[in-house]
């Protein structure tokens, strides 16, 4: 038996193999990076972890480790600095290679971990390490930790193109030393990562995966549960000096933490602030780029009147179906009370006004003092966290009794044959009845939150019928082993969606506790009268043009191809593309471009009546040679600096655009193959990843 499950296993990988290209040295290996040793690695789970640990005290004392007291690194990973961004001696740490600290517990237990670091200048990816505790990695959520980056708007103003359209404006990153208490990934964003120190030296180990930082040092502590909403309401000094609203808008955000967190504007209603029928006015932020667990969203913001107030969100949370999003709040980098951990957004068409609070507390009020503060919202999945969890526990299960079940019939079950199930896999049935009971239990739970029947719980549903009739007739799974592995597809890619939180924010106000809640939208009449207004006036705007200054004889006019055919760009690539553009090219060669979005069958007739653009891009990879049998495109050969240009791509990315000695067009992009291979099976089997083409074999 165990010849048959190893020479499956091996089977699964074969095809795995198949479907994509892979690098091989001369000698057979499989071209990979070698890391410096991390430990040893596991396969534990946090929750695992935490069970297994539950009887250990949490230390209210706090150890911080400073980051120039390592006890050792790999060759050229870690520089002693005099002083960074007012901070002394922090350690700059490359991106690969490992630093390690000693350090002393006076007491043994769990503690949460906090890293005080700086973003050095990398390629602009989000900071990855690998920690490892007294040479062991816990639990797999310590294998690849994420610190992210802070960005910003380039210019408080939004600049416009002649036509009075904003431009998107251009993301910066604006680094600074950021204290990051650890949580894990993915649906368990919101819980912090603890991790066992031992009574006496412990060790910690950093271990570079990606990107560079600078870190001033690492704090073991464990904090002290937050307040609620009614306790730190009592706390509030008593004030009867009436306030004034406060406005904040979305797109006047400061920091973001990831670059993709850039204003947008929306004209579905002629209530957004600001709004135009004529032009595209950047007037919110967030939506679906703003839908990843971590990702968050900072405003400043000035009190003129120390007070209570209200606060209010006017926004739209109209994307994912069925499914809540959630935010944590803290204003001044602390959660003013804990409640607002998990604030929830329901789902609904159109714009909402989000009265912040609950229903056993109503509206919450905020104590804010005269001054300056900021205001931070992060997606941190909510209370969806944990049926997400018992929801991914259910999917872990599903695909067990899957890869019994292929082992026993094969990719290609005969319909015409009795596999004898039950007999073969005696503990499939109650398996079968274990997951069907779990699931039904995650589906109501995720009903009850919810209150709704969309898209995700008749996902669950659906599996959950599909369970209890397996149990009713075993032999009928062979024949509907397709449709079984389709469910668990349809689950697993819930768990991932129900993470993905998108919510667009128009703008935030604080309010007088005795006010009214302002209205979301305008009324019918109101958007009749809006629409109107918007068709007549795109009779005469060119939406098309996106020139940021008038053409002169300095200038390009180019073309980008607008069609799904091509690269399917739009008017967001556009503007991104002129941002660049401005920035780079022509503050450096006073050369204007005028960039149009076109359908790209009109290129040829357009260059053969001389009406063409001096550039064309984002077309399909077939066509610059299909032009250059006809002459109608420029052999990019005959430019002097072409050799230094074509240094910057891979030789065969220009091989499709090459004829003899000429070269008609450079790549946008490239596309190639990635291996992916199953971990969990290689590990049930006690299968280690083959390194070499024999160990394939």
């Amino acid at each position: 038996m165990n010849n048959i499950i190893k020479k499956t296993a091996v089977f699964l990988l074969c095809i795995a193999l198949g479907m994509g290209a892979v690098v091989c040295r001369a000698d057979d290996e499989i071209n990979e990076t070698t890391q410096p040793s991390q430990g040893n690695q596991t396969t534990s789970q946090y929750a695992d972890f935490l069970q297994e640990n539950s009887n250990l005290s949490r230390p209210q004392q706090e150890i911080i480790v400073n980051a120039k007291d390592y006890t050792s690194a790999s060759e050229n990973a870690a520089v002693l600095l005099d002083s960074l961004d007012g901070v002394d001696n922090p350690v700059q740490t490359n991106d690969d290679g490992y630093v390690e600290w000693t350090f002393n517990a006076p007491q043994a237990g769990l503690y949460q971990i906090e890293i005080c670091y700086y973003p050095t200048e990398g390629k602009g990816n989000e900071i990855e390490r690998t920690i490892s505790i007294n040479s062991t990695i816990p639990y797999t959520d310590l294998e690849s930790i994420k610190l992210k980056r802070t960005y910003s708007n380039q210019s408080k103003e939004f600049v416009k193109d002649k036509n009075g359209n904003y431009l998107r404006p251009v993301q910066v990153e604006n680094p600074m030393f950021i204290n990051q208490v650890l949580t894990g990934s993915g649906f368990q964003a919101k819980k912090s990562l603890f991790v066992k120190l031992e009574n006496g030296l412990n060790t910690i180990r950093l271990t570079a995966i990606k990107e560079p930082m600078a870190i001033s040092y690492i704090r073991f502590f464990n904090t002290e549960s937050t307040a609620s909403y009614s306790e730190t309401k009592k706390s509030y000094p008593a004030s009867e000096e009436q306030v004034e609203p406060i406005l904040i808008e979305g797109e006047n955000a400061t920091l973001k933490s990831d670059a993709v967190l850039y204003p947008v504007d929306d004209r579905t209603s002629p209530m957004n602030s600001p709004s135009s029928v004529s032009n595209v006015v950047i007037n919110a932020i967030g939506g679906s780029y703003w839908a990843k667990p971590k990702m968050w969203i900072q405003w400043d913001f000035e009190v003129p009147k120390t007070g209570v107030y209200r606060m209010y969100i006017r926004g739209k949370q109209d994307q994912n179906a069925g499914i809540i999003s959630y935010r944590k709040l803290t204003i001044d980098g602390e959660l003013p009370f804990s409640e607002a951990d998990e604030l929830s957004f329901n789902y609904k068409n159109g714009w909402q006004m989000f009265e912040i609070g609950d229903e056993a507390n109503g509206a919450y009020t905020f104590y804010l003092e005269k001054g300056n503060h900021t205001l931070r919202l992060e997606n941190n999945v909510g209370e969806l966290s944990d049926i997400l969890e018992n929801l991914n526990d259910v999917v872990v299960g599903l695909n067990s009794c899957y890869r019994q079940i292929f082992m026993l019939t094969g990719s290609y079950p005969d319909s015409d044959r009795d596999y004898s199930i039950e007999s073969s896999l005696p503990d499939l049935k109650a398996k079968f009845k274990k997951l069907a009971k779990e699931l039904k239990n995650v589906k109501e739970e995720f009903f009850a939150l919810t209150n709704t029947k969309g898209t995700a719980y008749s996902t669950m549903d659906k599996m959950q019928v599909q369970l209890d009739s397996f149990v009713k007739d075993m032999e009928t799974i062979p024949a509907r082993l397709d449709v079984y592995r389709t469910n668990i597809g349809n689950v697993s890619d819930l768990l991932l969606s129900a993470t993905e939180q998108p919510l667009l924010i128009d703008w935030i106000q604080f309010a007088p506790e005795n006010q009214q809640a302002p209205k979301a939208d305008a009324n019918v009449f109101s958007k009749f009268i809006h629409g109107a207004k918007s068709f007549f006036v795109s009779f005469v705007i060119d939406y098309n043009n996106i020139s940021s200054s008038d053409s002169n004889d300095n200038s390009i006019d180019l073309w980008l191809g607008s069609t799904a055919s091509a690269v399917g760009t739009g008017r967001d690539q556009a503007q991104a593309l002129q941002a660049l553009i401005e920035n780079t090219f022509s503050n450096k060669t006073n050369i204007n471009v005028n960039i149009r979005l076109v359908d790209v069958s009109v290129l040829l007739p357009a260059v053969s009546t001389n009406r063409g653009p001096d550039v064309a891009i984002g077309l399909a990879s077939n066509l610059p040679m299909n032009y250059a049998y006809r002459n109608a495109v420029y052999n990019l050969s005959n430019f002097s600096d072409f050799d230094e240009v074509a240094t910057r791509f891979n030789s065969e990315a220009l091989t499709q655009f090459r004829y003899r000695d000429s070269v008609y067009a450079l790549p946008d992009k490239y596309s190639f193959y990635m291996m992916f291979y199953r971990k969990d099976i290689l590990e049930e089997l006690g299968l280690s990843v083959p390194q070499t083409w024999n160990d394939v074999y």
